[in-house]
């Protein structure tokens, strides 16, 4: 993903992480041909949010898209949470080009 769908898709994730406050936690995992936990599930305190925020920001393009990979990543890490509570979500952000 690159140009403005990945300019569009990092806003929209600082304006989730915006939304979300000290009692939810938020983890990113970004995939290419790789895939890889770029911030592990944490509490979204004021400073975590920054953190955060930062991160998404630096994503950059990549090479491929093994999106079943950051998927399954990202399940495995909300299964394993250490705090689960009645609500918790995953949410995929893609441009819809698998092809890894």
């Amino acid at each position: 993903m690159t140009g403005d769908k990945l300019a569009l898709t990092k806003q929209a994730i600082c304006f989730v992480i915006d939304q979300l406050d000290h009692r939810d936690s938020l983890g990113i995992v970004t995939y290419d041909s790789t895939v890889s936990t770029d911030f592990g599930l944490t509490k979204m305190i004021y400073e975590n949010k920054k953190t955060a925020k930062f991160i998404v920001e630096n994503i950059r393009p990549g090479s491929m898209t093994n999106l079943s990979g950051g998927l399954l990543v990202g399940l495995d890490m909300a299964i394993k949470r250490q705090s689960p509570n009645d609500v918790c979500s995953v949410l995929l952000f893609t441009d819809g080009l698998a092809n890894v």
